[in-house]
C-alpha cells in the first residue's frame, strides 16, 4: 500500500529576462503535430499510461502510478526545430520558456526537466531541472486537474555558435528513476509552453495573498500584497473571476473582492515589460461555522434511532480546547451539545459520512463541565470493520446532565460535510400531544402541512404492514408531498425531541 507523504514545497528561484522586442516569440501552440511524443524506456507490463499527449492535447501529462510497478519509464515531449539566430542578432542573448505545470513527487530519483538540442555536441543538455517537491495540492490522479505552479527557465546563448542557433530545440523530459531501477511514482501535467528571447534579466515577481472576511454577509475580500516587481517597471494583478485588472509601478497592496464565501480565486502577478514573465497563487476561504467554539455548541436531540444533523468542517479553526486524546487532532473542530431529557441507561453518539463529501475519517471527543472547564468522558478514532468513523457509548447518563461534543476530521486535510447524532435504544419516549403536532388536510390528496411546537426530526409514511414507503429526516418547512402513493390508508408516524406519534393518513 503507498503511504502518504508530506513534503515542504520547495520555489526554486527561476530567473528570466527583459526586452521588450522579443525576436523570437514561439508558443508550442498545443496540441501540435510537429512536436513529438518520445518514449525513450518502458520496460514492465503494463502500459503507459498518458493522460495527456501534446500531439492531440493541449497539455502533456503522463500517471507513472497507473503505469504499475516493475517499469522503468522516460518519456519527453520534443518541440520541433525552431531557428533562435535573430535573438542573438538582436541582442537578445537570453531565451525564456515558461508555463504552467502541476507535480506530484514521489521517488527520490525522480527527474522532471527542461533540456535543450546541442547541435555541436549532438547531445541533450539540461536547461531547467523542476524541483523535486509537489506542486501545492498536486492531485494523485487526472492531474491536469490540480492547480497549476507557474515555471520560468532561461538559458544564455550569447555564445551559441551558429548551428547551435539554428538547430535548438527542446524537450520536457520525465525519468521515474535515475538509477535505472523501477520506478512507480504519481505523474505530472504540463500546459503549452511559450519560448521567447529576451535582453534584461528579470526575476519573477513574488507576492503574498491575505483574506479581508465579511462573514456577516458570507463573503470575503483578498489583499495581494506585491512585495517585489522582480525588476519589471511595473506589474498588472488580476484573478480568474473577471475583476477588473490593477496596476502597480512599486511594490504594494491592492485589494479584489468581495467574492463569495468558499471561493478558490487564483491571482496572477504579470510583467508588463514581458508579458511572459508572471507568477500565480490561489487562495480560498470560508467563514467559520457557527459552532466553531464549545459556546456555539448547537443542541443534538436525543431519540430512540439516528436522526443525523449534517455539520461542517469547512473554515472552522482550532477551538483552543485542550487537545482530545485520540484521532489525531490537528485542529478544525466543530461542537455539538446534548442534554438529557430524563434517565438513560445507554447513550451513543457517533459520526458517519456525507454522501460525496471528502471527509472521511474523524474523531469524536465527549465531555462534562463547562466551556471554560471541560473534562473529557471519551474519545474514539473509528468504529472499526473498516469504517474510519466514530461512536462512543456513555451509560447511566443523568437527567439534566450536560454533554459537549467535539468533532474533527484525522488530520485536519480533508473538508467537507458529515453526519453527527445521538440516539438511546431503550429511551422511554412520550406520546406528542395536539398541542405539540397536528396536520391538515386529512383526507388529502397529495400535499399534507402541520403546525409544530418544534421542529420535527423524523417523519415517516408506512403502509398498515409496517412498510415503510417514505422517510424523510429534520424535513424542510412545513409540508409533505405524498402525491405519488397511491390512494389508500396509511400511517404517519412523527418523531419531535423524545416524543413520537403514530397518524392515520387517508390519501384520496
Amino acid at each position: 500500500m503507498r503511504k502518504t507523504i508530506l513534503l515542504s514545497l520547495f520555489l526554486a528561484l527561476a530567473f528570466t529576462w527583459k526586452g521588450n522586442s522579443q525576436a523570437v516569440n514561439e508558443p508550442a501552440n498545443w496540441p501540435n503535430t510537429n512536436w513529438t511524443l518520445n518514449v525513450i524506456a518502458h520496460t514492465g507490463s503494463g502500459s503507459q499510461d498518458i493522460e495527456a499527449d501534446p500531439t492531440t492535447s493541449d497539455h502533456f501529462a503522463y500517471d507513472d502510478n497507473e503505469t504499475g510497478s516493475g517499469s522503468h519509464d522516460v518519456i519527453a515531449a520534443e518541440s520541433p526545430v525552431i531557428d533562435i539566430s535573430a535573438a542573438q542578432s538582436a541582442g537578445e542573448n537570453y531565451i525564456v520558456i515558461s508555463g504552467d505545470y502541476v507535480f506530484n513527487q514521489y521517488g527520490s530519483n525522480e527527474y522532471l526537466a527542461i533540456e535543450y538540442w546541442d547541435a555541436d555536441a549532438s547531445a541533450w543538455t539540461l536547461l531547467y531541472q523542476f524541483p523535486n517537491n509537489d506542486t501545492p495540492s498536486a492531485p494523485t490522479n487526472n492531474f491536469c486537474n490540480g492547480t497549476p505552479e507557474h515555471y520560468t527557465a532561461s538559458l544564455d546563448i550569447s555564445s551559441f555558435t551558429a548551428s547551435q542557433l539554428s538547430g535548438f530545440k527542446y524537450r520536457i523530459i520525465y525519468n521515474d528513476n535515475t538509477t535505472g531501477g523501477d520506478g512507480w511514482n504519481w505523474g505530472f501535467c504540463f500546459s503549452s509552453p511559450t519560448l521567447s528571447s529576451t535582453a534584461t534579466l528579470y526575476e519573477d515577481p513574488t507576492f503574498t495573498l491575505s483574506e479581508i472576511p465579511d462573514c456577516s454577509n458570507n463573503q470575503f475580500s483578498v489583499d495581494v500584497n506585491v512585495t517585489d516587481l522582480g525588476g519589471a517597471s511595473s506589474v498588472t494583478v488580476s484573478d480568474d473571476q473577471g475583476s477588473a485588472t490593477q496596476q502597480l509601478s512599486a511594490p504594494g497592496t491592492v485589494t479584489f473582492g468581495p467574492y463569495p464565501d468558499g471561493t478558490d480565486v487564483t491571482f496572477t502577478v504579470t510583467n508588463d515589460d514581458n508579458s511572459n514573465i508572471s507568477s500565480t497563487d490561489h487562495i480560498q476561504y470560508y467563514c467559520p461555522p457557527a459552532n466553531d467554539d464549545c459556546t456555539g455548541a448547537i443542541d443534538l436531540t436525543v431519540g430512540q434511532t439516528c436522526s443525523n444533523t449534517v455539520g461542517t468542517n469547512l473554515g472552522a479553526t482550532d477551538s483552543g480546547a485542550a487537545s482530545p486524546s485520540c484521532a489525531y487532532y490537528q485542529g478544525g473542530d466543530s461542537w455539538y451539545k446534548i442534554t438529557a431529557q430524563s434517565n438513560i441507561d445507554t447513550l451513543y453518539v457517533e459520526t458517519s459520512q456525507v454522501s460525496g463529501s471528502d471527509v472521511h475519517d474523524t474523531g469524536l471527543a465527549i465531555y462534562t463541565g463547562d466551556c471554560s472547564n471541560l473534562n473529557q468522558e471519551a474519545c474514539n478514532d473509528d468504529i472499526g470493520g473498516g469504517n474510519f468513523f466514530s461512536r462512543v457509548q456513555l451509560t447511566n447518563v443523568t437527567a439534566g446532565t450536560v454533554y459537549y461534543v467535539r468533532v474533527w476530521e484525522y488530520g485536519n486535510n480533508s473538508f467537507g460535510e458529515f453526519n453527527v447524532c445521538a440516539y438511546a435504544p431503550n429511551l422511554a419516549t412520550q406520546t406528542l400531544t395536539t398541542a405539540d403536532f397536528s396536520f391538515y388536510p386529512n383526507p388529502t390528496s397529495g400535499i399534507i402541512r402541520w403546525n409544530a411546537s418544534q421542529n420535527v426530526n423524523r417523519m415517516q409514511v408506512t403502509n398498515l404492514a409496517g412498510q415503510v414507503l417514505m422517510n424523510v429526516d429534520n424535513p424542510a418547512g412545513n409540508s409533505l408531498d405524498i402525491s405519488r402513493l397511491p390512494q389508500g390508508v396509511y400511517l404517519l408516524n412523527v418523531q419531535i425531541g423524545d416524543k413520537q406519534g403514530t397518524y392515520r393518513l387517508i390519501k384520496e
